[in-house]
């Protein structure tokens, strides 16, 4: 039967409290943005919100962290489990886990979700691609430049960098997301406007 979080206080008093009888059949929210924080050579430090008992509302009762480097095999139940994990803060609060013991410059997948203290599990987040070490960043656009090729319209032109200083291939040009938190500085400001949507290698453009 379910018991609030006001009534567990009140238990640990010592004072009466009723239980509802309705049975809890409403999971915790899932974890929608699992991150890393930050990495060394042989870890990541993994940050998410904290949902609710039901949905964001109450306190759940624990988190089950996985891991693997081939999820293409795998179904995420048979990643590697990380225990033990911190037990779930308030609603909106940040947690966070570090995991240990990875091998460098190996990208890892994580899925992370969450139980209530009546069994209902969340639906698993969704993968998280993190690899340690990876802390340099690519390096800083410095030829932008703009060139006007019609009414309203702008064509950006740069050199492309590489995902660490000028080696390998970025994730992303101005895009929200690489395998680890590492951006480069931006570039100069030329009066435009940023846009989405660059993604080749060698001489960008847009």
């Amino acid at each position: 039967m379910r018991r609030t979080h006001g009534c567990w206080v009140l238990l640990a008093l010592g004072l009466a409290c009723a239980e509802s009888t309705q049975p809890d059949t409403t999971p915790p929210a899932v974890i929608r943005d699992l991150r890393v924080a930050t990495s060394t050579e042989s870890s990541v430090v993994l940050e998410w919100t904290a949902p609710g008992d039901d949905g964001r509302r109450g306190y759940a009762a624990a988190y089950d962290l996985r891991y693997t480097t081939e999820p293409v095999r795998e179904e995420w139940s048979a990643f590697t489990r990380v225990e033990p994990m911190p037990l779930p803060g308030k609603p909106g609060d940040t947690d966070t886990r570090i995991v240990f013991e990875l091998s460098p410059q190996k990208s890892y997948v994580f899925v992370i979700r969450t139980v209530d203290s009546a069994g209902n599990w969340s639906n698993p987040s969704e993968w998280l691609v993190a690899k340690p070490g990876d802390v340099q960043p690519p390096a800083r656009v410095t030829n932008l430049a703009v060139a006007p090729i019609g009414p309203r319209v702008l064509r950006l032109e740069f050199t492309m960098t590489g995902d660490d200083g000028i080696e390998g291939e970025v994730a992303a040009s101005g895009g929200p997301y690489r395998a680890s938190p590492a951006f480069s500085q931006p570039g100069g400001v030329i009066g435009a406007r940023p846009v989405a949507g660059c993604k080749d290698q060698g001489k960008g453009s847009l």
